[in-house]
């Protein structure tokens, strides 16, 4: 789910912050990390299925992980990222768990990140440094400004 234009004006001032400087941040999206988000989300519910049926048939009742379960395995794999973009850069920070917010600062990088993979599926592809950073396609359309 995108962010709304309050929550993404939010944001960019909490990237300030971080930042530290006067550089204006142009543009906020919310992002994740490590392999494909739309595979990872695949095999956790197909991998929580068949835990369910096999569990289920042991003890003879129903039995399912929880939802909390399966988020937190999927932030294990899938790590919440925010990524930033200024006149001169694209910041890539940590993000919070608990509340969204950015946290930290992973890495400052050139511009042209952002065409260097392209969009795959429902998500843009960048890499950054050796890591695959995924943002959908809402959030890039919040983060550079065209669709």
């Amino acid at each position: 789910m995108a962010l709304s234009a309050r929550s993404r004006r939010s944001r960019i001032q909490d990237v300030g912050r971080l930042l530290g400087d006067s550089t204006p941040i142009r543009g906020y999206g919310q992002a994740v990390e490590g392999p494909s988000p739309a595979q990872t989300i695949t095999v956790l519910l197909l991998g929580a299925v068949v835990f369910a049926l096999v569990v289920s048939l042991a003890v003879g009742g129903f039995v399912a992980p929880g939802f909390l379960v399966l988020l937190f395995v999927y932030w294990a794999i899938n790590p919440p990222r925010a990524v930033a973009l200024t006149d001169d850069s694209v910041v890539l920070l940590k993000r919070s768990r608990l509340t969204a917010k950015p946290t930290a600062v992973i890495g400052r990088f050139p511009l042209d990140v952002l065409t260097s993979v392209g969009p795959n599926g429902s998500y843009w592809r960048f890499l950054m440094g050796s890591d695959n950073v995924w943002v959908s396609k809402k959030e890039y359309a919040g983060l550079t400004g065209h669709d």
